[in-house]
């Protein structure tokens, strides 16, 4: 098994000012990534076993590996090295191959302990909801589950769908006048608040629009035009938000400096990735509260990035890419589909050569006072805000932004 490279631990040393967590997160998932497509041998990085499986679960919706490869390492595997929320996911995995894992009694006894108790987590809980059709062969576990756990946690009001109610909510939020100096004991002072505006259907490019540190909205070079940036959230594998690799959840995210250096460009281009990350969890989420109107407190749109959360969704990031979108009619072009995470136009093509990312980030520098240049993307900071604004199909574009009442 390889190890995170000296080179890379010197640079987490040294980045003062960027999301050490994140980083290191991100190291170790990759490392074990590799480990399993390369059939080598997986010893657990400070006995992080979570991040195993997002690689494994990774790996299986990406279809890198033939399927007698990928049940060869789920064979290696026993039920009974992980808790139960990890020992869940293997287990699915499994049934997703048809493949019968070692440790099954002694976990589904676990399982229907943990249920009857109601002591499941909110991961494994919605993982039964999500997944419930591949536990219909264990009756007792269905039984027990309905029996105890009868309200589902997935979804928005019904009633938000009304798209003059969606129009007033995120008008609310635009124009919300919370100074970020006053969130989180201070830490994303000078901090900057990014909006991103979709559709349901986010086959179809978002708009991403900007509010500087004095949450004053931003303009094109002092001009009456706000500044805007078309931008993805779709899940290449078709998953909804509250699924791992589904579309980028609605929701508040905090914005966590960038990554340490532009790597693996062919994924994520030629450009630093910006670092988001959810809110943690709190009682009645009064965490994520506290960055919102009074509108909002009262839907639950948000919610979507708080059950993601829960289930264990990670490494979310907003990114460039290295490769072609060679699907000129697809509705997302020249933007590509990702695991979740939030693209950004890249590359040449005929018509024309994209810089998304590079821009994005040099508009946040200045928005927050800071000279554009790339020792100082490290300081970035801020809170991301991302809301399906209608189900019209088409991009959102600055027409609908004023017709949000958005100038």
């Amino acid at each position: 098994m390889r190890i995170i490279g000296f080179f890379t631990l010197l640079l987490i040393c040294f980045y003062a000012h960027g999301d050490i967590d994140a980083i290191i997160e991100e190291e170790i998932y990759y490392t074990y990534r590799e480990d399993i497509l390369n059939a080598r041998e997986t010893k657990f990085i400070n006995n992080n076993k979570s991040l195993y499986l997002d690689a494994l679960w990774d790996i299986n919706d990406e279809k890198l590996l033939n399927e007698e490869s990928f049940i060869k390492v789920l064979d290696q595997l026993s039920l009974a090295e992980f808790n139960l929320t990890e020992s869940t996911r293997l287990w699915l995995l499994h049934q997703f191959h048809s493949s019968s894992p070692k440790n099954q009694q002694a976990y589904l006894n676990s399982l229907v302990s943990a249920i009857e108790g109601h002591t499941l987590d909110k991961a494994t809980l919605i993982h039964l909801q999500t997944y419930q059709n591949y536990f219909e062969k264990h009756q007792d576990v269905i039984t027990q589950f309905q029996q105890n756990y009868p309200q589902k946690l997935l979804g928005v009001d019904k009633d938000f769908n009304q798209t003059q109610q969606l129009y007033q909510v995120t008008q609310d939020l635009f124009n919300y006048d919370f100074q970020l100096a006053h969130y989180n004991e201070g830490n994303y002072k000078g901090g900057i608040k990014l909006f991103l505006l979709c559709r349901k259907n986010r086959l179809y490019p978002c708009l991403m629009l900007m509010k500087d540190k004095d949450n004053k909205p931003v303009y094109h070079n002092d001009s009456y035009l706000l500044w805007s940036q078309p931008a993805l959230a779709s899940s290449a594998n078709g998953f909804p938000a509250t699924q791992r690799n589904g579309d980028t959840p609605m929701g508040v995210y905090t914005i966590d400096s960038v990554m340490p250096s532009p790597n693996r460009q062919l994924s994520f281009g030629k450009y630093r990735r910006l670092i988001l990350n959810f809110i943690p969890s709190s009682p009645a989420e009064q965490l994520t509260k506290d960055l919102l109107p009074n509108s909002s407190k009262v839907h639950s749109w948000w919610k979507q990035a708080s059950v993601a959360r829960d289930i264990g969704r990670n490494l979310l990031r907003i990114h460039g890419t290295g490769r072609l979108n060679y699907e000129p009619d697809s509705l997302w072009y020249p933007l590509r589909r990702t695991n979740g995470c939030i693209s950004k136009r890249e590359n040449s093509y005929e018509f024309a050569t994209y810089h998304d990312q590079k821009n994005l980030l040099e508009q946040m520098m200045k928005a927050m006072d800071l000279i554009p240049q790339y020792s100082n993307e490290i300081k970035i900071k801020g809170v991301l805000y991302v809301i399906d604004i209608d189900d019209t199909q088409e991009p959102v574009t600055l027409i609908d932004a004023n017709n949000l009442g958005i100038f």
